[in-house]
């Protein structure tokens, strides 16, 4: 039966740039698997096949290589963090309100439950897109739970980060 799997992958996925399957998967050690693993997934993505460059990017350089759509959608270009896709989102509002009479918030799509609200005038887009990026990019076998205390990790960093003018009153 792995023969019949293999032979359909062979025929689905193999070409030009493909590296061929290995006959037999029993003889090869870890690394050789992750490499052949890797040359496969970042061929299939439209990227280089080196270890470095099929490993996640850091959250700093995954923020170097944002988009942010005309409705706030933020994505990565950067290795692990464009299959992702949307990573958050900005929005502020209301929309016709003066900037001072604004809210603006981030909602993070990494974890479950993770955004923060803010005041428009007292924080960039740059500094909420920071906070985004010190998310942990959850791998994508991570289960609920995993993601949820990722999540809340992330989340307590908004206090520090992003703090309110509440926190900021109370410390001055």
């Amino acid at each position: 039966m792995c023969d019949d799997i293999l032979e359909a992958m062979k025929e689905e996925f193999a070409g030009p740039d493909i590296p061929p399957f290995p006959a037999d998967f029993g003889d090869e050690s870890d690394d050789e698997v992750f490499d052949a693993e890797s040359a496969v997934r970042a061929t299939m993505l439209g990227g280089e096949s080196s270890d470095e460059e099929s490993r996640p990017a850091s959250g700093v350089e995954a923020r170097l290589a944002i988009n942010i759509s005309s409705t706030g959608h933020v994505t990565s270009d950067a290795p692990g963090w464009k299959a992702f896709g949307n990573i958050g989102r900005i929005t502020q509002w209301p929309a016709k309100a003066h900037p001072a009479d604004q809210n603006v918030s981030i909602r993070c799509y990494l974890h479950p439950g993770c955004s923060v609200a803010r005041k428009r005038l007292k924080y960039s887009d740059d500094q909420l897109l920071d906070w985004l990026f010190q998310g942990e990019l959850p791998s994508p076998t991570a289960k609920p739970a995993e993601k949820k205390l990722m999540g809340q990790k992330h989340f307590a960093l908004r206090d520090e980060m992003l703090p309110s003018a509440k926190a900021v009153s109370k410390a001055s």
